[in-house]
């Protein structure tokens, strides 16, 4: 338990990241923010403006948290019914953080990670979303709940990162199906349904989270090769 509440501290620290965290901490403390942690702060946040900089580390702190608890509650849905009340929130909660922070945690042991619940869309579906916010970041996210479904007024910038992101996931999606779908040790012995949820899975957690539905052992060298070049470019951009 211990353990577990040490990494979910780290996990959430690293999800919000580390200014807005410094931030944060320096409001508690009613302690003033300097020229400098401001100039950082506007960097890591995609901000052109020095002023309002803690009330956005304030929104993004509380998006993080409706955005975390909302993957938890959806998730203990599985959860519980399989673990109990306390393991299967503790398990819910683990997930939630772990999936909104890419940080791809395996809390059920053995390497398994998310390979039992192939067949489980409630599960896979959360996961995914979940990641995907994280990914888009906290400035879409904004402009998106706050200018819902009006695509022309939105910013260029979250315009072309909802764009790419969708590119992305869309040719990752294909590509699994189309090199796994007849490998049995993998998708081979799914239904189409079950094979494309699981396809579209790996897409979303290959390029940053590092959760699996299915043995990353058993894929083809050429799905292990993509898988890398996914990672890879998450690190160079």
């Amino acid at each position: 338990l211990f353990g577990r509440a040490v990494l979910l501290v780290l996990i959430q620290a690293g999800g919000l990241g580390f200014m807005i965290f410094a931030s944060l901490a320096l409001q508690l403390l009613g302690q003033r923010i300097s020229l400098r942690t401001r100039l950082l702060m506007r960097e890591s946040m995609n901000t052109d403006s020095l002023s309002g900089l803690g009330f956005l580390a304030r929104r993004n702190a509380v998006m993080v948290l409706v955005i975390e608890l909302c993957g938890a509650l959806l998730l203990s849905i599985r959860m519980i019914p399989r673990y109990g009340t306390v393991h299967g929130l503790g398990h819910a909660v683990f997930l939630s953080v772990s999936a909104f922070c890419n940080a791809g945690f395996d809390c059920f042991g053995y390497a398994q990670s998310l390979t039992r619940m192939t067949k489980d869309p409630l599960m896979l579906l959360t996961i995914s979303a979940l990641v995907i916010l994280r990914g888009i970041g906290f400035p879409v996210i904004a402009e998106m709940t706050g200018k819902p479904f009006k695509w022309k007024a939105w910013s260029l910038h979250t315009r072309v990162v909802l764009i790419a992101s969708v590119s992305l996931l869309g040719v990752g999606t294909l590509f699994y199906l189309l090199v796994e779908g007849d490998n049995p040790r993998t998708l081979g012995n799914m239904g189409m349904a079950e094979r494309l949820l699981n396809a579209f899975f790996q897409s979303v957690t290959m390029r940053t989270a590092g959760f699996n539905s299915v043995d990353l052992g058993s894929m083809r060298e050429a799905s292990k090769l993509f898988s890398c070049i996914c990672k890879l470019k998450e690190y160079i951009l």
